[in-house]
């Protein structure tokens, strides 16, 4: 084998690689290609190195196993929902309250998978098809960091605070 040949090969597997890395990551992107790509919907894809800044203030919150304490929170609210329609609405006026229809949202899966850029209003507008594509999510603001949404499914909680401001003991 050649020393070209070699080389060739080892930047192909590493392509490869990639190609594998990505898929894995976006993979709760999958079920929703189709919807997405209906008009007047526009989004993008987000990386996970991109998510890994942008969720670096709420990665820092206190936790209680795999959620946010939410009890740190001075204005997060969290409500439990028993249907899917309701955990849609829940989602949706917690949406509504924090964000206008045009403002850019990012919508996170966890754990920590590709992630979406999208407009608050298509989010609404999506908002079972979104929620089912994966267990748990949050959704912050995609230009600034601010206030934060959590869908939990296992434990049936729609959690959402205004800011990310932890309370002062």
């Amino acid at each position: 084998m050649q020393p070209s040949d070699r080389e060739r090969l080892e930047a192909r597997k590493q392509r490869l690689r990639a190609r594998l890395i990505r898929s894995r990551d976006g993979e709760y992107l999958r079920p929703l290609v189709t919807t997405l790509r209906q008009p007047p919907t526009r989004c993008s894809r987000v990386s996970v190195r991109a998510l890994a800044s942008i969720l670096g203030p709420v990665m820092a919150l206190e936790g209680k196993g795999d959620r946010i304490d939410w009890a740190q929170l001075p204005e997060g609210a969290c409500n439990v929902w028993d249907t899917r329609p309701d955990r849609d609405a829940l989602f949706r006026r917690a949406l509504g309250e924090l964000a206008r229809p045009t403002d850019r949202i990012i919508v996170a899966w966890h754990p920590l998978r590709a992630g979406l850029r999208i407009r608050a209003g298509d989010a609404d507008r999506l908002a079972p098809d979104i929620l089912d594509a994966a267990p748990d999510l949050w959704v912050v603001p995609a230009d600034r960091p601010g206030w934060l949404i959590e869908v939990a499914h296992f434990d049936h909680q729609v959690c959402y605070a205004r800011t990310l401001a932890r309370r002062v003991p």
